[in-house]
């Protein structure tokens, strides 16, 4: 994810630092609405992970600033807060896209992670905007939940819920709906499917 313009973003919310590149896409806008949430869900969730692992185990709150490069150009920052706890942290994190693996826009994630012996899980909201295969995507309280077994093969489900709206341009626009989607990582079946019109 990336975003683009000044830096600004008033909180994830309504990217008001400038304009978010939709990049291009296929001329399908439900496929490339689809293709930017994966994106956005993917980048987010590795997101959180790396802040709360930035957090360490001090029973306090922690302000957490990162900045990087992206594997297919580009670059990223998050920048916000984790009150950590044991075994569980709370976070409030604003993320930046500026040309990352082609993505555009900013969001805000909120959420708490909890870790077990033998598992974790977190869950989190995304609002914000992104732009990327020729849509700009609008996050309203789009909520993920992540459960995942400490093994190898992973195991564990994601579950998906609310609903996202792509302004794709020329191509129309799209409004896909995820309520219900539980992704099973174990057997790698999914019940549910996001529903677009």
């Amino acid at each position: 994810m990336v975003a683009c313009g000044n830096g600004s973003n008033n909180g994830g919310n309504n990217n008001t630092g400038g304009t978010i590149d939709a990049g291009t896409g296929t001329g399908n806008a439900q496929a490339d609405t689809q293709s930017t949430v994966a994106a956005v869900q993917t980048n987010t969730q590795i997101g959180v992970t790396q802040a709360i692992a930035a957090s360490g185990s001090a029973l306090k709150f922690v302000a957490i600033s990162q900045t990087g490069a992206c594997a297919g150009g580009g670059t990223f920052a998050y920048s916000g807060s984790v009150t950590p706890g044991s075994p569980s942290a709370s976070y409030d994190l604003d993320f930046d896209f500026e040309g990352c693996d082609k993505y555009d826009g900013s969001v805000s994630v909120v959420g708490q992670y909890a870790a077990g012996t033998n598992a974790f899980n977190y869950d989190y909201t995304v609002d914000g905007d992104v732009g990327g295969n020729g849509c700009v995507v609008n996050f309203d309280a789009f909520a993920l939940g992540v459960d995942l077994g400490i093994s190898l093969p992973p195991t564990g489900n994601v579950q998906l819920d609310g609903a996202v709206t792509g302004d794709c341009g020329t191509a129309g626009s799209a409004t896909c709906n995820y309520n219900g989607v539980d992704i099973d990582i174990t057997n790698g079946t999914a019940t549910g499917a996001p529903s677009c019109s």
